[in-house]
């Protein structure tokens, strides 16, 4: 049998009505996923301070991902 799934643009997933639950896109299809525990909060603050003492060092620029991602091309 076959199964078709919806698949949204950005767009249409902003329009979506807030239900109180998150989601991101890929490839088109809507996923729910879960809030991070805190286990997940401890390794991206040791990752957070470790790119910033590279940005510091001279190593480059560290960006922090805005809440709604989509891919864009920086100078």
């Amino acid at each position: 049998m076959a199964i078709t799934t919806r698949r949204y643009t950005f767009e249409e997933l902003l329009a979506l009505p807030d239900d109180g639950h998150f989601y991101e896109l890929l490839d088109g299809e809507r996923f729910r996923v879960t809030s991070p525990d805190l286990d997940h909060g401890d390794t991206i603050r040791a990752f957070w301070r470790w790119l910033d003492r590279a940005e510091q060092a001279g190593y480059g620029r560290v960006y922090v991902a805005p809440v709604s991602y989509t891919h864009l091309t920086l100078p």
